[in-house]
């Protein structure tokens, strides 16, 4: 793993409290998953974290699923010529001339999780993040105009998401995240920071999606101009797609 400890004057590392709860948690969830299984899944190409100490895809992964994938598709592919899944490392080169099948293989999200995830930073991302059991989702938010807070992780920060019906009440393995034509009723929490990067409070915002609701697909925002609702619209159609209709309470 890597560690970066937190200097006051360092705005880039990752703020930890006292008791240290962030690497409490992350410990417990490479010792339930076994380091062992930890290991050989990530190998010599991937890490639980970025060397910023923000957390890597497979760290994000293994606190949803217990699983630390470090893709987002649905189960494994293997890496040929005409893969597009992503650019390869030395090592990996250097193992796949060696014969190692595992940097040939690309290990994906293996089932679904009781919690989804969605985001723009991945290259793929597949139905089981964005299906998951219970309709809750974390959100990686790209940067946005006038968002001046520190503490985003390499210009993205995470919010929470879930419906507010009683669908998250009795959600199964078969169902239970399908969305409704009618459209479904969401509650964003968003984290509030300080000029320091420490979360204050959190921030509520209500949000009606109906799927198929617009006659032409959503444009993606101007980056220089994108706000919080248009990140966070973009990352909802991944789910309810280019087509939905998605409307702000007013806070």
């Amino acid at each position: 793993m890597y560690y970066k400890k937190f200097e006051k004057e360092d705005k880039t590392a990752l703020p930890l409290d006292d008791d240290f709860g962030t690497e409490t948690l992350v410990l417990s969830a490479i010792l339930t998953a076994g380091v062992p299984e930890v290991q050989e899944t990530l190998g010599s190409s991937h890490s639980l974290t970025l060397r910023s100490g923000y957390p890597a895809t497979s760290l994000i992964n293994l606190l949803l699923t217990g699983f630390p994938s470090p893709f987002c598709f649905d189960g494994n592919k293997t890496r040929d010529s005409t893969s597009s899944a992503g650019i390869m490392s030395k090592d990996q080169l250097q193992a796949i001339a060696d014969g190692s099948n595992s940097a040939k293989e690309l290990v994906g999200v293996q089932k679904r999780s009781l919690v989804g995830f969605l985001s723009k930073e991945v290259k793929e991302l597949g139905d089981y993040l964005k299906n998951p059991i219970c309709p809750t989702w974390v959100l990686q938010l790209k940067s946005y105009a006038n968002d001046t807070k520190a503490g985003s992780a390499n210009g993205c920060q995470f919010a929470v998401i879930y419906r507010t019906d009683e669908v998250i009440l009795s959600a199964s393995d078969d169902e239970g995240s399908v969305a409704s034509e009618q459209g479904v009723d969401l509650l964003l929490l968003l984290p509030k920071r300080s000029n320091d990067g420490a979360t204050t409070s959190t921030e509520q915002r209500k949000i009606f999606v109906r799927p198929n609701h617009l006659v032409t697909a959503a444009s993606p925002p101007e980056e220089s101009s994108a706000t919080l609702e248009d990140r966070v619209n973009e990352v909802l159609r991944l789910k309810w797609g280019d087509f939905a209709g998605i409307q702000w309470e007013e806070p």
